[in-house]
């Protein structure tokens, strides 16, 4: 029963990372106070901060995921990703929980990430991941630090656009955006890629569009567009059910893996927040 709960654990990370329940972590205060105050488009579709709270299930397993979109008053968005089981995980996980933070600006329609950093404590595969993306020098700097692995120095060129697990999503939802302001989103048939950074190695996730449905949220039925990303290759794939009326933030979340749904993740709670003034 012990394995079977910790597998479940690793599988309900997979929602943002692959790997398991985490610590918390702060972004470095210095590198944000180095940044400059970000200009943007009035005018341009922009992502809307706001607290999202998911339940999430897999096999009778139980767990929370909460996320945070906050925006500063100089155009800088703090993305974070916590999960913390529940139930009989919670008994096997104690106080554990995943977390990732982002930090990143819009610019001309497209996010640029600044730093990413995750710490875990618990899964089989502890250790931190602390990222800077260095977008003038187009480079990616930090060090991933596994405990059944020597430390390893990040320092590579950045030759696509490249994304942390965390802020790609935030990608995705923006480009929805900016699409429906033009045009009907569901009417697209587009596939795209994001590139990611792994561990293992970067990664390409294929985007297709899958269609619509009606799905339930706070006693009203909401529109949902479909979104199905996966690495070709992989047997495991995600499908994200965004919401135009939530600003494309996903109402649901499934994971499969050789077809077999593995992992769900519904909204419970929403709520749009103000954007903070800088310390």
């Amino acid at each position: 029963m012990y394995q079977f709960v910790k597998n479940t654990l690793n599988a309900i990370s997979n929602i943002g990372r692959r790997a398991g329940v985490v610590a918390l972590l702060c972004l470095g205060a210095a590198h944000a106070d180095a940044l400059e105050p970000i200009v943007s488009d009035d005018d341009a579709p922009r992502l809307t901060p706001h607290e999202a709270e998911y339940k999430v299930k897999i096999s009778g397993i139980g767990g929370v995921l909460t996320t945070r979109l906050a925006l500063d008053s100089d155009g800088r968005y703090n993305a974070t990703h916590t999960v913390r089981p529940t139930g009989l995980a919670r008994l096997i996980a104690g106080r554990g929980r995943i977390e990732e933070q982002s930090l990143f600006h819009v610019e001309s329609g497209a996010l640029v990430p600044h730093r990413y950093q995750s710490n875990d404590q618990l899964s089989r595969e502890k250790g931190t991941i602390d990222l800077t993306f260095d977008v003038k020098a187009q480079r990616l700097e930090g060090v991933v630090s596994l405990d059944d692995a020597a430390e390893a120095v990040v320092d590579e060129a950045m030759t696509d656009p490249l994304f942390d697990r965390v802020s790609v999503q935030y990608q995705l939802m923006l480009d929805l955006l900016i699409e429906a302001k033009g045009s009907d989103a569901s009417s697209s048939t587009a596939q795209d890629t994001y590139v990611i950074f792994d561990a293992d190695g970067n990664k390409t996730l294929e985007i297709t569009r899958i269609g619509e449905r009606m799905i339930r949220f706070r006693g009203d039925t909401l529109s949902a567009l479909g979104v199905r990303h996966q690495s070709p290759g992989s047997s495991r794939k995600t499908e994200l059910w965004l919401a135009p009326a939530l600003d494309f933030a996903p109402i649901l979340i499934e994971q499969y893996r050789k077809e077999k749904l593995k992992l769900r993740a519904v909204l419970r709670d929403y709520a749009p927040l103000a954007v903070s003034a800088r310390d």
